[in-house]
């Protein structure tokens, strides 16, 4: 099967949300797309479901399994590599789509030869409409709006790509990771030549509380802060046009750290001495000094970043444990 839009879903234990999920994708008005769910060893009834779903619609899904759990980002590799479609999206199993969400997408991307296509979602967790591309974005990508798209938190399931993007790029997910996604659509903003705008609300993400990142603590998310500042230093670092993006990739790294920062210092969680808080944050002012060397000066950063944030960051660059103290305390 070739399709025109392959469609990723990695599933683990989602026997309650899959069938709303899988229903939005069946019925999209496109035709000749392809909805690809990638069990990740799941523990409850979720692969029994997808096979009921694949015996269903044998010409629309296509049910794949991981050999072991590797989180969303193993399960969507695996995805991508079965992919036929000239362009990819990506969906959460605990999430739904407008029915025409995928049309829409795929004709504005054939219309503007776009290599990525954002539309706005509902986020049930703030009860807003957000939009994660600024119309001012769109068309031709230069420096300045690479930087500006970098220097944004990303997210991939309200897009889709241009499938040769990723595979001529070799572009992949992380594994057994939280933040999987954040080096990823930083390297295709770094990479891509051209993003379109779908004006229209067409995705809802939803805010399931026994989902993957709500049962993360604060530890295990502060860890994956650090391993996504690494990864994306690392793989955006390497690129030939890296000193044009490096301030909006600077200004994305200033967010994550910020955001560890705060995450390890006001947990509540009881194995998390204060000792052991000020070793974590010791730890994480190595990989900042590691990943960036510049101050907080600049004219990307994220929105929301005002003094006290930055006076937060500056106390953990010179005595983390007044760092501790001072949000403990607060």
């Amino acid at each position: 099967m070739n399709a025109k839009l392959s469609v990723i879903v990695p599933v683990y234990n989602s026997v309650d949300t899959i069938v709303r999920c899988a229903a939005s994708l069946v019925n999209q008005t496109m035709e000749n797309i392809e909805v690809i769910f990638v069990d990740d060893c799941s523990t409850d009834e979720s692969l029994d479901l997808l096979h009921q779903i694949r015996q269903q619609f044998p010409e629309k899904v296509r049910l794949l399994q991981t050999k072991r759990n590797s989180g969303p980002g193993g399960a969507r590799n695996i995805g991508l590599d079965a992919a036929t479609g000239d362009y990819v999206g990506f969906v959460d199993s605990d999430d739904f789509v407008d029915g025409t969400m995928y049309e829409k997408l795929y004709k504005a991307a054939v219309e503007a030869q776009a290599d990525v296509v954002d539309c706005g979602f509902v986020d049930e967790s703030l009860g807003s409409y957000i939009f994660s591309v600024n119309p001012e974005c769109a068309g031709d990508l230069d420096d300045e709006k690479r930087c500006r798209l970098i220097s944004k938190e990303g997210y991939i399931w309200c897009k889709i790509f241009r499938r040769d993007l990723i595979e001529k790029n070799k572009l992949r997910f992380r594994e057994s990771a939280l933040m999987e996604d954040t080096d990823f659509i930083m390297c295709v903003w770094a990479l891509a030549s051209k993003v379109a705008v779908v004006p229209e609300v067409l995705y809802q993400h939803t805010d399931n509380q026994v989902s993957v990142t709500h049962v993360a603590n604060n530890y295990k998310n502060y860890m994956q802060s650090l391993s996504a500042m690494e990864a994306v230093h690392h793989r955006l670092s390497e690129l030939p046009q890296y000193h044009a993006i490096e301030e909006g990739v600077k200004a994305m790294l200033t967010g994550l750290y910020l955001g560890a920062i705060v995450n390890i210092a006001t947990s509540q969680e009881k194995e998390l001495t204060n000792s052991k808080k000020v070793e974590c944050l010791t730890n994480l002012r190595e990989v900042r000094r590691k990943v960036m060397d510049s101050d907080y000066e600049n004219a990307y950063q994220i929105e929301g970043m005002n003094d006290q944030c930055i006076m937060i960051m500056q106390l953990n660059d010179r005595n983390p444990k007044a760092v501790v103290q001072l949000l403990a305390s607060a």
